[in-house]
């Protein structure tokens, strides 16, 4: 794949050619940046940093050598290598994902990787949640759908259309059954409506009551305190006069005994006035007892009237505190029963049984279409009402009894779908955009919207397999897009998502790695591509050879073709020859060149040659050596030349007296009928450069084949004994 001497012929035209040496400055520039942006972000990946500096170097220099080369086998037109091709492009994979793994840091600053992040999580857990929902409306209308495809529901719906069809048969009983039933039902909300009024206009009632009973309360409360005070006083009074008892029993006692006043032990007069004075305190004290008995009373009468209108207090208190939530249930309950009347009116289920009968006919087919419960929960009450009015007629009591409008044998299938309803009504009201409940994900943090998420998802209730997809996508958010994600995790997350800045960092990656590899293809172009030295212009003094090798030079461009094994450096152009006399010349001498291999037409081009490897290098060579003039003649006798043994030099031919020849007469007519030193003395049909050489016997067999045209031509000399050992060199021995 490098031709030989590749080394030597890179420098030398490095040197010679600025624009080659530029490439290679580029191609060398582009390394070291590709390493640094490698080593970089492989820091992140290994352990150390030299490890990162060793595998970044190797991966580099396998990435330049291999783009050389691939350059030098697309110039070459070699078949490529797919050792090579393999290396380079493993290289070139591992270049560009570390160094997008580095620029992508620098591209994207940490403060736009976390609102991207952020950003990613609030949409994979807005997505969960709006799969969830549409998930848990199909599974509820799968469930419908299996239920109208069942028998229990078509027998369900064979007994509404014979309620349907009687109640339409039994039009003029039902009219006055209905009648008197709407009247019931238009009384009965005339007296709720009248109670509901009652309940709000107890506002004030209560509130006037409860500011008398309040004053009441204070009038009592008022009424206790100068009680309490004196009973107070009443209380001390009575434990004076008990102590004052109890003394004068003392002193009767000391005076019987003998140790009071008088000394005498006996009950004198002293001792009977102490008696009398005793007997009157016990009166006072039963005075006193009887007055604190009395206020007792009093007081206790005191307190259980301030207790009933405590309790009144509370009790009006508590219908005030409750009067709204009453007054909005009676409220609510009129509406209701006037809600009831509209709908029924003076007829059935409208101002008419007519209409009654095409509604409860209509609502099945519209729970067929749109799979709507309230349809299906519409058409059973009415056929329920219809149903229940009926038998409680006398004349229709006997039709009634094979009917039904008892959805008991679909409970099986009602269930599921009451629960799946269930569930999507609380997902629409916690989870789905418009419920009450629903929150805004993307003001959520990181681990709230996750388990926001998870939570949503549990509240569909729909089977494990169901949601296995949701909960894969929020356990991948959970682990890759956390804060202790891996560098590697973050940034294909970010590649995948479509970031636009990681894409834009992905870019320049390659734009580095893929220069690398242009830089090579084009260096190389240019090494296979010699820079062509100027052809000196024609001269009248120079040999008609010289004049025809100066035309092909300046008619030749640089090519590099590979055409049946065989390799070509120049193209011939006649066209770029001005004169059509010389155009012909050298149309002639290309021409009668074919057969030595040496050039080749063209195909499908008649004025375009192709000549072989070496060729047009000879060529400038046997110029450069016809412009060196001859050394002056020394005065010295020049010794005779040799001898040559081989072949004898044939006479010269006696000087002619014909006119001179033409040009084109005078021409030598192929690349062997060339004169003097210039005369090549091998065959120019010779192999390329990886070919091998000519076995000597058929070199012989060349010189032999020169030497007798040397015979038949009178201006060609024979060839020597050392033409024919040098056509043993596959390139010194083309020319001598």
């Amino acid at each position: 794949m490098f031709p030989k001497g590749f080394w030597t012929k890179l420098i030398e035209a490095a040197l010679s050619t600025p624009y080659l040496a530029l490439l290679m400055g580029m191609s060398i520039l582009l390394t070291v940046v590709s390493f640094y942006t490698t080593y970089d972000g492989l820091a992140g990946f290994l352990p150390h940093a030299v490890l990162a500096i060793f595998v970044s170097m190797a991966i580099q220099s396998l990435l330049f050598v291999t783009s050389w080369r691939l350059g030098f086998m697309l110039a070459d037109k070699e078949p490529l290598a797919w050792l090579d091709v393999g290396v380079f492009a493993v290289c070139f994979v591992l270049s560009v994902f570390f160094s997008f793994s580095s620029l992508f840091n620098v591209v994207f600053s940490p403060e736009q990787q976390e609102r991207a992040r952020i950003t990613r999580v609030h949409n994979g857990v807005t997505e969960a949640i709006g799969s969830v929902g549409g998930k848990a409306r199909e599974r509820r209308r799968g469930l419908v759908e299996d239920l109208i495809r069942s028998p229990e529901y078509h027998t369900w719906a064979d007994n509404v259309a014979a309620v349907a069809r009687l109640a339409a048969d039994s039009r003029d009983i039902l009219a006055k059954v209905f009648a008197e039933s709407y009247e019931r039902r238009r009384q009965k909300a005339d007296q709720l409506a009248r109670d509901a009024q009652d309940v709000a206009a107890s506002k004030k009632t209560l509130a006037r009551s409860l500011t008398d009973e309040k004053a009441a309360l204070d009038r009592v409360q008022a009424g206790r305190g100068p009680l309490e005070e004196d009973l107070s006083k009443l209380r001390s009074n009575l434990a004076k006069a008990e102590d004052a008892i109890v003394a004068k029993q003392h002193e009767m006692d000391a005076e019987e005994r003998g140790v009071g006043k008088t000394g005498k032990p006996n009950r004198g007069p002293v001792w009977r006035g102490l008696e009398k004075e005793q007997q009157r305190l016990i009166v006072d004290k039963d005075a006193i007892a009887n007055r604190i008995a009395l206020e007792g009373r009093r007081l206790d009468d005191l307190n259980a009237e301030c207790a009933a209108i405590q309790s009144r207090i509370d009790k009006i208190t508590e219908q005030q505190r409750g009067l709204p939530t009453r007054a909005a249930a009676a409220a609510k309950v009129v509406e209701e029963a006037r809600r009831e009347v509209a709908s029924t009116g003076a007829g059935t289920a409208g101002l008419d049984l007519d209409q009654g009968v095409e509604t409860l006919r209509a609502a099945l087919p519209q729970f067929a279409t749109s799979l709507d419960l309230s349809h299906f929960d519409d058409a059973a009450a009415l056929c329920q009402r219809l149903l229940t009015d009926m038998a409680a007629i006398p004349l229709l009591e006997q039709k009634t009894k094979p009917l039904s409008c008892d959805r008991g044998p679909m409970l099986p299938l009602l269930n599921p779908i009451n629960e799946a309803a269930a569930s999507l009504a609380a997902v629409e009201l916690d989870c789905l955009p418009g419920g009450d409940a629903t929150k805004t994900v993307d003001k959520l943090p990181f681990a709230d919207a996750l388990t926001y998420g998870r939570t949503c998802v549990e509240t569909a209730n729909l089977p494990g397999s169901a949601t296995r997809a949701e909960r894969r996508e929020l356990d991948r958010l959970d682990r890759e897009e956390s804060p202790q994600a891996s560098p590697f995790t973050k940034t294909t997350n970010a590649l995948l998502a479509g970031e636009k800045l990681s894409i834009f960092a992905l870019l320049i990656a390659l734009a580095i790695d893929l220069l690398v590899l242009f830089v090579g293809l084009i260096g190389a172009r240019a090494v296979e591509a010699t820079v062509e030295p100027p052809v000196a212009p024609v001269s009248p003094t120079d040999s008609p050879e010289v004049k025809l090798y100066k035309w092909v030079l300046a008619a030749s461009h640089a090519a590099n073709l590979r055409l049946e094994g065989t390799r070509y450096d120049h193209r011939v152009v006649l066209s770029g020859i001005a004169d059509e006399g010389d155009r012909e010349l050298v149309r002639q001498f290309l021409v009668g060149s074919t057969s030595k291999g040496a050039v080749r037409q063209v195909e499908n081009k008649e004025g375009e040659f192709l000549l072989r490897y070496g060729v047009a290098d000879k060529l400038r060579e046997w110029v450069q050596k016809a412009s060196v003039p001859p050394p002056p003649p020394s005065p010295a006798r020049r010794p005779p030349p040799p001898r040559v043994e081989s072949a004898p030099r044939p006479a010269p031919p006696p000087r002619s007296t014909e006119p001179p020849r033409t040009r084109a007469e005078h021409a030598p007519q192929t690349i062997d009928d060339l004169d003097l030193d210039f005369v090549p003395v091998g065959r120019l049909d010779r192999a390329s450069d990886d070919q091998p050489a000519r076995p000597e016997a058929a070199a012989t067999e060349s010189a032999q084949e020169l030497a007798s045209a040397a015979v038949a031509s009178p201006h060609r000399p024979a060839p020597s004994d050392a033409g024919t050992s040098d056509s043993l060199d596959p390139i010194n021995g083309l020319f001598r």
